[in-house]
């Protein structure tokens, strides 16, 4: 028998900030949006943080989120108390320096030739996954590492717009609660925007899908998949800005 869990708030406002080699975002799901009507146990959010040096990228996330509900065929059990937490990160390394993976990653830079790159990727993560319907009551801890041989290219069109597209097939260990398997993954992204000195806009999607052989007659699989649209502006930073990042720059290997 087959079980679709599904969070209940799946529309979120994000915030994001990014400084030379640096990114962080911040997202959550407020109320009054349509799809988290309705749910006012629910809570999620997310954190982003992103440094580049060189051709290599690091990449830290964590994600909470309470409030799902089980679909069984054409009835739906809620379930309130469901909670998810993540954390982890990815470190990355890009081949071509001609690429720039700054572009789709945290919109930072504007890429002006079209050009494409393979990135090795090492991706590790660890989830806590507390499942409570009325008596029963279970918490599962889950640590995952996958190596994946990602792909990615910006197409530039009349050196304004751009369409980038990429796939990250990948394989690793998963270990749950004292028992370790294979872990399989894919992920696809897909982004189209428009790029200036000051002002940049477009659409991405992202997703993830994860599948592990739990046990003999246990399969799951998790699937993560989002779609943004967004909208910035580059602002020329004060003096202070640029002098105070200048000394912390000196003492980190992330630079420009």
């Amino acid at each position: 028998m087959m079980y679709n869990i599904v969070p209940n708030d799946r529309e979120r406002i994000e915030l994001s900030l990014s400084y030379r080699s640096i990114a962080f975002s911040f997202g959550f799901a407020p109320d009054f949006l349509a799809t988290n009507k309705d749910n006012s146990d629910s809570k999620l959010y997310n954190l982003n943080f992103r440094a580049f040096h060189k051709q290599w990228t690091q990449s830290f996330d964590l994600y909470s989120q309470r409030g799902f509900y089980l679909k069984l065929g054409d009835q739906q059990v809620t379930l309130p108390e469901m909670k998810t937490f993540k954390i982890g990160g990815q470190t990355s390394y890009i081949l071509n320096k001609n690429f720039s993976f700054r572009a789709i990653s945290a919109q930072s830079e504007w890429q002006q030739k079209s050009a494409g790159s393979l990135v090795p990727t090492l991706s590790l993560y660890y989830t806590k996954l507390r499942f409570k319907i009325e008596d029963f009551d279970n918490t599962a801890h889950i640590y995952t590492a996958a190596l994946s041989p990602a792909y990615y290219y910006n197409l530039i069109i009349r050196k304004h717009f751009f369409v980038s597209l990429g796939v990250a097939p990948g394989i690793g260990m998963e270990y749950v609660d004292s028992h370790t398997s294979a872990l399989y993954q894919v992920e696809a992204t897909a982004a189209l925007g428009y790029n200036s000195d000051t002002f940049f806009a477009g659409i991405n999607s992202n997703s993830k899908y994860f599948s592990s052989n739990t046990g003999s007659d246990v399969q799951w699989g998790d699937s993560i998949s989002r779609g943004e649209v967004y909208v910035g502006y580059r602002f020329k930073p004060p003096k202070k800005l640029t002098e105070m990042t200048e000394k912390i720059n000196q003492q980190l290997p992330f630079k420009k």
